[in-house]
């Protein structure tokens, strides 16, 4: 799959290419966030955070806040992945004060449990939180999206909702 979608994005460079300038602020945002998404996958986190960084500064500019969200929560999970905690809380309290949808909420809870170390209770309940929230939303490729970079097995506390308490309601 990796191998047909390297194909796919050079292609997409040279039809692109030919537009230029004239090509819209949101076509740019989803090719580079695809190819953030690809290198992630690929575990290629450096070059991941370097698009993501590129996709941020074309978000700024254009003022598509829904996408700058989108990108912002990917980059602190890359970065808290990385091991780079510190950056990725630095840019986690740029969203603290913005309203999300259903989708960005279980993003928001995706990223937070990259933060913490893996494995720990606190990372696993906000990845189940978030898991739980795209499946709510019927949203498969979210919540693989969501999975993806942390260990998974068979029995897989990630999968799992936390014991039930006050935290786990919400």
């Amino acid at each position: 799959e990796h191998d047909r979608a390297i194909q796919a994005f050079a292609q997409v460079g040279r039809l692109s290419s030919e537009l230029g300038q004239a090509r819209l602020h949101w076509d740019k945002l989803t090719e580079r966030y695809s190819r953030a998404r690809l290198y992630f996958s690929q575990g290629n986190l450096e070059d991941a955070i370097k698009e993501l960084a590129l996709a941020r500064e074309a978000a700024l500019r254009s003022n598509d806040r829904i996408w700058l969200n989108r990108i912002e929560l990917l980059q602190v999970k890359c970065l808290a992945l990385r091991g780079d905690r510190s950056s990725a809380l630095a840019a986690m309290s740029r969203d603290a004060d913005t309203a999300f949808s259903a989708e960005m909420v279980a993003r928001w809870h995706g990223a937070v449990a990259a933060i913490y170390p893996v494995g720990t209770p606190e990372s696993k309940a906000h990845l189940a939180r978030a898991v739980r929230v795209a499946k709510g939303l019927s949203n498969i490729t979210l919540a693989h999206d969501l999975e993806h970079g942390f260990p998974r097995s068979q029995d897989s506390a990630y999968a799992a909702p936390p014991r039930p308490d006050l935290e786990s309601a919400v």
